[in-house]
């Protein structure tokens, strides 16, 4: 995803440049979006003032725990039934 907002360092959005960001500003970050994230071919222009922080997401372990035990008790329930 892209967003506008700056993240904090205790990983929150600071809103705080919502009151002094112009249509025009958000104009230019959508185009710049739009060019760096879909990578047309051929295209000589990189988006305009493009200041990006790239955030690596990772999976939470104890939900992937949750998942498979979620499923082997679906399958033992369908391995049971028939």
């Amino acid at each position: 995803w892209f967003g506008l907002y700056p993240v904090t360092e205790d990983g929150t959005l600071d809103d705080s440049i919502a009151a002094n960001f112009s249509i025009q500003a958000a104009i230019t970050a959508f185009e710049a979006v739009l060019i760096e994230s879909l990578e047309p071919p051929q295209n000589r222009r990189r988006g305009d003032n493009l200041s990006a922080v790239e955030f690596m997401q990772a999976r939470d372990p104890e939900l992937e725990k949750r998942q498979m035990k979620s499923l082997l008790e679906e399958m033992l329930q369908k391995f049971e039934q028939s």
